[in-house]
């Protein structure tokens, strides 16, 4: 089928694996150049390799990075510019899904779906309360399924902040170690989790240090 994609310039934010990957490949298979995204620089360096040997260099571009954050979008952006000049397509396989339809979304709902996984940024906008804090794609966990980094939180005495409900029900069936705090805030911002974090600081002290409790819900 020829989709009349030939030489078009598309992006595909979160394509280092999975249902993102297997876009841009189908893209590149029309003929298309296509820039492929991910937080996991591994996973993103082998996506990359995989798809130059299938079509070569000239038509792929790959950019690491959390586009939860602003300017990582904008340096991006310029950077697909600056090679090709222009972008035609733009396919966001990341954040929840949630939010207004078609062309009525504005700057901050696409900032409140990205940010719905709990952006990178937290670990530095909290290091002044929460200074041992990691994000998954640190340790090579962007993306991962969820046993994966609860097994990981266990072995390492980490505190598991989520806003998935089912750490709620691996926490239900399998009690801690590790233990999970769930945000129960909706569809916010980052900076309303940074807030809540910050405000609800002496009951997340007493949870942690609680040697029975395993979960905590914030909202």
């Amino acid at each position: 089928m020829d989709l009349h994609l030939e030489s078009k310039i598309v992006l595909v934010a979160g394509s280092s694996r999975g249902i993102g990957l297997a876009t841009a490949r189908a893209f590149l298979a029309e003929g298309s150049r296509t820039v492929i995204t991910g937080r996991d620089s591994a996973a993103l360096s082998w996506a990359r390799a995989s798809l130059e040997s299938e079509f070569g260099q000239d038509k792929l571009m790959a950019s690491d990075g959390d586009l939860g954050d602003p300017e990582v979008i904008k340096v991006l952006l310029q950077s697909v510019t600056d090679r090709w000049g222009q972008l035609d397509c733009l396919v966001t396989n990341v954040g929840s899904g949630r939010g207004p339809i078609g062309w009525d979304i504005q700057e901050s709902d696409w900032e409140r779906l990205f940010d719905e996984n709990l952006a990178a940024r937290l670990v530095g906008a909290l290091a002044d309360l929460y200074g041992h804090a990691v994000h998954v794609s640190e340790v090579g966990l962007a993306a991962s399924p969820d046993r994966a980094i609860w097994a990981y939180a266990r072995d390492h005495g980490l505190v598991i902040v989520t806003r998935d409900e089912d750490f709620h029900r691996l926490s239900v069936l399998h009690g801690p170690p590790p233990k999970i705090i769930w945000i129960r805030l909706g569809n916010c911002s980052t900076d309303d989790v940074i807030r809540l974090l910050r405000g609800r600081l002496d009951e997340i002290e007493r949870f942690v240090a609680h040697e029975e409790a395993g979960f905590l819900a914030l909202a």
